[in-house]
This record gives C-alpha cells, structure tokens and sequence, in this order.
C-alpha cells in the first residue's frame, strides 16, 4: 500500500523561500548524484534566492546542456538559452522554442517544469500542472548541514 504525503515543509517553513516538490515544500532537490551521475539537478536556497544547478539530457539520452546557478555554463548540443521570466524565474529555451525547462516562482514558491531525463533515456522526474514528480532515484527532498530529508534511492 502506497503512502502519500502532501503539504509537508521539510526544512522550511510557510512563507520561505521554497521549492514545490510531490505536493511538498522543500528548500533543497536533489536528482542524481553530481560529480557522479551523467544527469543530475540540484534545487536549492541561497541568501533567500532560488538556484537551479543541473546536467540536462533530451529524450534520446543526449545530454544538451549544464546550467549553473540559473545560467547555461555549457551547451552540449543544440543552441540553447536561458530566457529570464518576468516575474522570476527562466526558461530554457532553443531558437524554434522548444522548452527543455522551465523554473516559475509563484510568490516564495519555485515551480520546476519539464521533462527530466537520464543518459539511459529513462524519464527521471517530470514537472507540470504546479507539482514535480519523481519517478527515480536516487534524490534527496530536503537538507540542512548535513542532514537529508526524504532519501530516494541511495
């Protein structure tokens, strides 16, 4: 029998800055191991400001590019860009604006869109509608010092 657990602030309390993640609040994601894995996205808070660092692959399992703290650090393949949002946030987005993904801030809230897949060209974890899903681990929702929340994985 499945558990569900929804509305949970998990280092983070109503209000902060936080990440919306499986119908949770969180102030850290952690998709694959950086360092480690091929693709990996990293999610968290600093100064009070949202900061997406990632390794991102399209559905053929070819990685497209790397973003660091909210900027593109490399392009693998294709012509891609980060496009700021207006009401924060951005868009990666290539020049026939195909998304590969896509970070809202919702008032203190961080809504992560997209498509996320692996070098093995397994759907990782998915984005739409408000919520973020994860589908495979290993990820880690939640963290302070040393400290995990919600280990998926590993």
């Amino acid at each position: 029998m499945p558990i569900h657990i929804r509305g949970s602030y998990f280092f983070v309390s109503p209000g902060e800055p936080s990440f919306l993640v499986s119908s949770n609040f969180t102030n850290y994601l952690e998709l694959g191991r950086p360092g480690t894995d091929d693709f990996f996205l990293v999610a968290y808070i600093q100064e009070k400001q949202h900061l997406i660092d990632a390794a991102l692959f399209n559905p053929e399992g070819k990685p497209q590019c790397r973003i660091v703290r909210n900027h593109i650090d490399t392009i693998y393949d294709g012509d891609w860009k980060v496009k700021t949002i207006v009401d924060g946030g951005f868009i990666v987005t290539n020049s026939r604006d195909n998304v590969l993904a896509k970070v809202a801030l919702k008032g203190d809230v961080c809504l992560i869109e997209g498509d996320f897949y692996n070098r093995a060209r397994e759907l990782v974890a998915k984005g739409e509608g408000g919520d973020f899903l994860i589908f495979k681990g290993p990820a880690v929702i939640g963290k302070s010092g040393l400290s995990r929340g919600i280990v998926i994985g590993g």
